[in-house]
């Protein structure tokens, strides 16, 4: 995607605790990286998830 000067977007996170990674309950983080066209440093955004019992919802989280 493209996003302009000066103009936001929103990206939504898909993440599967049912991955083999994910082997107890609890909470969870790790750095979304993104890549861009520009000579200025781009930060990594935290992802926080927290992984509960079968039936219990994840609360999302988002970074601006």
């Amino acid at each position: 995607m493209t996003v302009a000067p000066g103009r936001s977007t929103t990206v939504t996170v898909t993440v599967d605790a049912g991955a083999p990674g994910i082997v107890t309950l609890g909470d969870y983080t790790a750095a979304l990286s993104l890549d861009a066209d520009t000579s200025y440093p781009i930060r990594s955004i935290p992802v926080t998830t927290h992984v509960g019992p079968a039936g219990d919802r994840a609360v999302s989280r988002s970074h601006r």
